[in-house]
């Protein structure tokens, strides 16, 4: 029998949770050492500044430095846990496959209790694009839209991502040009 401990069951918990996870996906991820502080805390991470490439015209010619610049950015820190009591009777007699019967089922409560959190986020934002369903939808023009700022803004194309609410889906998936 393999030794089962904390930190093994929390790699694979990590692992699997990676691969739950859908909405933190479609926003940009810093990572940083900053994350840390008391559940229900603010933390200030720093966010770096996008940089812009210049072309020296002629070999010889000095080249021009810039800043290394950052933006701090406030986030909220919220510790998101599905705790088990596990007795010592389970232990012994009825938890024949941990990762089946305990790990997975966590993973999944954590990773819809973290999701439910930046959907709030994504939900009270300010609406962009009023899209209607019908003969007449005009998602095709507000996903356009969407695109075209994106693009005006610089946001690079890879990882770009379309979050539809499930009334969004709806009329996505009602579209003829998009299939499930």
């Amino acid at each position: 029998m393999a030794l089962v401990t904390s930190t093994r069951i929390s790699r694979l918990a990590i692992m699997l949770l990676s691969r739950r996870l859908a909405l933190p996906m479609t926003v940009q991820r810093v990572p940083s050492d900053e994350y840390t502080g008391p559940s229900g805390g603010t933390v200030v991470i720093r966010v770096p500044v996008p940089r812009e490439a210049k072309i020296q015209e002629n070999a010889g010619d000095p080249l021009d430095f810039s800043e290394v610049d950052e933006v701090p950015v406030e986030t909220g820190m919220e510790h998101v846990y599905d705790g088990a009591r596990v007795t010592i009777q389970q232990r012994s007699m009825s938890i024949e496959n941990l990762t089946q019967q305990l790990v997975v089922p966590q993973v999944r409560a954590v990773a819809v209790g973290a999701e439910n959190i930046l959907a709030e986020v994504m939900n009270a934002l300010p609406i962009e694009y009023e899209v209607t369903g019908g003969a007449n939808s005009n998602i095709d023009a507000a996903i356009l839209a969407a695109r075209a700022d994106l693009g005006r803004n610089d946001v690079p194309m890879e990882n770009r991502w379309l979050a539809a609410s499930p009334g969004l889906a709806e009329i996505l998936l009602g579209r003829p040009n998009l299939t499930p």
